[in-house]
């Protein structure tokens, strides 16, 4: 084929898509602004994006919705002959989706949704509306449920402070609240694991509160029960032992909790290493009772040992220049048994 003959092609080509362009661009004055329906606009651009990038959740949203909205159009065609007229002289390849043939949702290679009636383009805005908000909806209730269950600390809460507040409910805001809802979700687990093993250990120092005082009351040995005394000193012993056991658990699943995640084991914004060092403060080890010292028979190397810092970690208004070392919570009249 000569040159001529290539540029003669190539100046039909022109022409047709000139001609193609301004039927279109005329066309445009008959057909509703798609823009305007923001939430079905937002699923349009989610449809012209590689799929294959998206997590499963998100697939199977986009299928499901995809699915919805063509449904609800072929069921407009069916019972409307005025916008089945207004397709019949449209090449398929312009509407139709090439899998199904049902209408096409990407707007391309040309906008086509805008010829549909603005009534219906309100619905498939409402429907994609519906959907986004319900998945927002349940993450934020999922977000709420973690920080409840795993006593979230008010720093945590303020992490997500901004997220659950947003008013816009688009899928990039849904991939934001999954995103969260998932970090939040696994912290939890990792971290109810392990409240519920502390809660055995509060339990316990519980049940060894209860027994000194009972202990303590001089009228137990009236009848001159020396086996009551044997069984005593035989709890005493083996109680002594266990919360050793307890309190190297716990403290070792506190700091592989930093390990794992970064942050400090906290109950309700309470460090609890700091609590289990509280607990242990003043305690005898002699095995002759479990019973904390009253705090002028506390040994000063015990109180000097226990104030490594300049104020209490549970006490948050104890000021440095009042004070001349640390003092404990037992110190200062409160007793941290249970968290």
């Amino acid at each position: 084929q000569s040159t001529w003959g290539k540029l003669r092609l190539g100046n039909e080509h022109f022409a047709l898509q000139m001609s193609q362009s301004k039927s279109a661009e005329r066309a445009s004055k008959y057909m509703v602004s798609v823009a305007d329906f923001k939430y079905l606009s937002n699923f349009i651009e989610y449809m012209n994006k590689d799929s294959s990038q998206f997590p499963d959740w998100e697939k199977t949203v986009l299928r499901d919705l995809k699915k919805d909205l063509q449904e609800h159009i072929k069921s407009h065609f069916d019972t409307c002959a005025s916008t089945r007229q207004k397709f019949v002289s449209m090449p398929p390849e312009l509407w139709q989706d090439y899998s199904n043939g049902m209408f096409q949702l990407t707007e391309k290679p040309r906008p086509v949704l805008g010829y549909l009636p603005k009534k219906e383009l309100d619905t498939l805005n409402h429907k994609c509306q519906s959907v986004f908000v319900c998945l927002i909806e349940a993450d934020r209730a999922s977000i709420e449920h973690s920080l409840d269950v795993m006593r979230a600390s008010t720093s945590d809460r303020k992490e997500v402070e901004s997220l659950l507040a947003r008013d816009l409910f688009f899928l990039q805001d849904a991939e934001d609240h999954r995103k969260a809802a998932t970090f939040w979700k696994e912290l939890a687990d990792k971290k109810v694991a392990i409240l519920n093993d502390l809660e055995a250990r509060e339990v316990f120092l519980e049940e060894i509160e209860t027994f000194e005082q009972r202990a303590s009351d001089p009228q137990r040995f009236s009848k001159g029960n020396s086996l009551q005394l044997a069984e005593e000193n035989k709890f005493r012993a083996s109680s002594i032992k266990k919360l050793k056991e307890l309190d190297a658990k716990a403290i070792k699943q506190c700091t592989d909790y930093k390990t794992q995640t970064g942050r400090e084991f906290q109950v309700d914004g309470v460090p609890y290493l700091e609590m289990i060092k509280e607990q242990q403060f003043g305690r005898s080890s002699t095995g002759l009772s479990l019973k904390k010292l009253r705090p002028e028979a506390i040994p000063a190397s015990q109180k000097q040992k226990y104030a490594g810092g300049s104020e209490s970690n549970l006490i948050h208004d104890v000021n440095d220049s009042e004070l001349s070392r640390r003092l404990s919570l037992h110190e200062q009249g409160t007793n941290p048994v249970s968290y």
